[in-house]
């Protein structure tokens, strides 16, 4: 399958992939070896613990693909990775963005200091909104909550 690869959520902290520059949200690790694709990336990372690996990943802002060299390992946090990820094809992924057009004033979004027509809503910490009537929703659940968005 051509467009699977992994978004990543966050990246925690002193982790194995925390100096590597990944923009959480904006990021995606793509399966490309035969060996990735047969076993399944948790496979992979576990048949690699303590071996060095090189990672493909692809930015949906730039649209770019780089790779970097991490070594998967037990350390004080969860995985051996320390990323939360969701599986979701990447080649369709920018069209799960949500661009601001306009809001209304003294709305939410103006406070918080959004810009119309430059930024962008990507999700939160741990959800990637499908479109924006799941957005939508999404604000009517949290209806007078404190809520953290990913913008760029």
């Amino acid at each position: 399958y051509m467009g699977r690869g992994y978004r990543i959520l966050t990246v925690l902290p002193e982790s194995p992939m925390s100096n590597l520059g990944i923009e959480p949200m904006l990021d995606f690790i793509i399966l490309s070896g035969e060996e990735e694709m047969a076993m399944g990336f948790n496979s992979y990372v576990g048949q690699h613990e303590n071996k060095e690996v090189e990672l493909i990943f692809y930015n949906i802002a730039s649209r770019l693909k780089w790779k970097a060299k991490v070594t998967p390992r037990k350390w004080k946090g969860m995985g051996l990775l320390g990323v939360d990820l969701r599986e979701e094809d990447y080649t369709t992924a920018h069209s799960r963005v949500l661009r601001v057009l306009n809001f209304f004033v003294n709305s939410p979004l103006q406070k918080a200091g959004f810009k119309s027509f430059t930024d962008y809503i990507l999700g939160t910490e741990h959800y990637v909104f499908q479109d924006i009537e799941d957005f939508e929703n999404f604000i009517r659940k949290h209806d007078n909550d404190l809520v953290k968005l990913y913008v760029y």
